[in-house]
């Protein structure tokens, strides 16, 4: 079968902004400052364009204080210089994530380094819309935020550490995983998902296994490690998408206006994944298909939506799925209406998270 080439993605077009670079390293747009020093935001309730919002993190209270005198938010007293690396832990083609220690506080922390091209308008946008968002969340599902720098032409930011890895992680250890367990992984996403679409009006756009995180004690929190792979203006010319793009929704791919209900579609794929064990696409009937980049374009657009083997999974469960799957958008749930779904509440309190870390047994 003679498949054909989908349309390039089309992103946002890039909007001209005014920004200041000095010979000292200090960058500045708008009311965002950042150095080497740390990071200042002088409008303590940032607000967001959810068409071209991304997300990687939340803000710790504790680590933000409000000078109310002229406006200005910025982030406690830590800096690199802080900070003892203890090894690499995850990277990309233009960044790297590390494991580092506070060496006054013992406290360990991620430092998320990426590379900021600031004559780039779009990349620009980007990465300063995040680090506004970053700064701006504070949710228990969403992952901390402490600091971010930017010297010799790279961001670094400073994070929450994860120490249970990522659902990614998880799902290599256990090939499909018990109802109980995905209901509680739905409703700790879903519970971030909201504080990211009704405080701060931000769309996430790359909600996905690897960046759903996992501490000891069996909490979820949204993060973002794949920043690097949205800033390009199309698929055609960046095949790194190829991760990110599996979990897309159809009116992304094809380039169309896009809202909140765009992150309940990578919802409902990741949420199959779990309980089947593998990508849903193919579809089971067609398992043995081998689809190309872009074949599996086409076939997310073209073809059905997944859905669970109904002899398998319940009808709550199915029901679930099937609202996060709609292709179309504008028919798909809120997260407010997904939150208060039967399937939630018939599992309520019986999937524990921290039993799917390494070293419990197997489920």
């Amino acid at each position: 079968m003679q498949r054909r080439r989908p349309d390039p993605l089309n992103l946002p077009p890039e909007i001209k902004t005014s920004y200041t670079l000095t010979n000292a390293g200090r960058f500045t747009e708008g009311d965002l400052t950042i150095s080497k020093d740390g990071l200042t935001i002088s409008s303590p309730a940032p607000s967001f364009s959810s068409a071209v919002s991304s997300i990687g993190g939340g803000a710790d209270d504790s680590t933000r204080a409000l000078d109310h005198d002229n406006g200005v938010t910025s982030t406690s007293e830590l800096t690199l210089a802080d900070l003892e690396e203890l090894g690499v832990i995850g990277s990309g083609s233009s960044g790297v994530a590390k494991k580092v220690r506070n060496k006054h506080t013992g406290q360990l922390l991620v430092l998320k380094v990426i590379q900021f091209d600031v004559s780039s308008d779009v990349i620009r946008k980007q990465v300063t819309t995040e680090l506004r968002t970053l700064h701006g969340a504070s949710h228990a599902h969403v992952v901390k935020y402490h600091q971010a720098f930017f010297d010799n032409g790279a961001i670094t930011i400073v994070m929450e550490y994860m120490d249970g890895g990522s659902l990614a992680d998880v799902l290599k250890l256990h090939k499909g995983l018990p109802e109980p367990y995905i209901a509680e992984l739905a409703r700790q996403i879903l519970s971030g998902l909201m504080h990211l679409h009704k405080d701060l009006h931000v769309v996430h756009r790359d909600i996905k296994p690897s960046n759903l995180l996992l501490n000891g004690k069996g909490e979820l929190k949204i993060s973002d490690f794949g920043v690097s792979g949205q800033l390009t203006s199309s698929v055609s010319n960046c095949l790194s998408w190829v991760g990110t793009v599996t979990y897309m929704s159809p009116e992304r791919i094809k380039g169309d206006s896009y809202s909140f209900d765009s992150d309940l579609w990578s919802l409902g794929l990741t949420l199959v994944e779990c309980a089947l064990g593998r990508f849903p696409y193919p579809p089971p009937h067609d398992a043995g298909a081998q689809l190309g980049f872009w074949e599996l374009l086409e076939y997310i657009v073209m073809e059905g939506a997944p859905s669970l083997p109904k002899d398998q999974f319940s009808p709550e469960f199915c029901d679930f799925i099937s609202k996060c799957l709609l292709k179309d958008a504008r028919s798909r749930p809120s997260v407010q209406e997904l939150s208060r779904h039967a399937f939630l509440s018939m599992h309520k309190g019986k999937g524990a998270l921290a039993d799917l870390l390494p070293g419990k047994p197997q489920l």
